[in-house]
């Protein structure tokens, strides 16, 4: 991580008393949160994706570049995040028992 970073953590750190990671997730969680919101639409899928969004970036730390803010690095892992689970509920659409009972109808005539 460059110096520019970790001395933006140290002083977020110190501010909040705590692990540089919690200073991070205090400072960016809501922001986050509503970036995500706003691109799933759907409230509890937002925090979910929130939270993994935090997982994953704890988890990816060490790829930080360093000429890379860490706020366009968490957004684009949020960004991920949401397009992946947009996708994924296109893809998982329950259809209602009504449509397939009325399909099953008609191919047995």
């Amino acid at each position: 991580m460059s110096d520019v970073i970790i001395a933006s953590l140290e002083r977020v750190t110190a501010a909040a008393a705590c692990d540089p990671f919690e200073a991070i997730v205090r400072q960016y969680q809501a922001r986050i949160a509503r970036y995500i919101l706003r691109l799933v639409g759907d409230q509890e899928v937002a925090l979910d994706l929130t939270q993994d969004t935090f997982v994953s970036a704890f988890r990816n730390l060490h790829t930080l570049r360093s000429d890379l803010a860490l706020s366009a690095w968490l957004y684009r892992i949020a960004t991920n995040h949401a397009l992946h689970a947009r996708t994924r509920g296109r893809r998982l659409q329950l259809q209602p028992l009504s449509d397939y009972e009325n399909s099953s109808r008609a191919a047995s005539v």
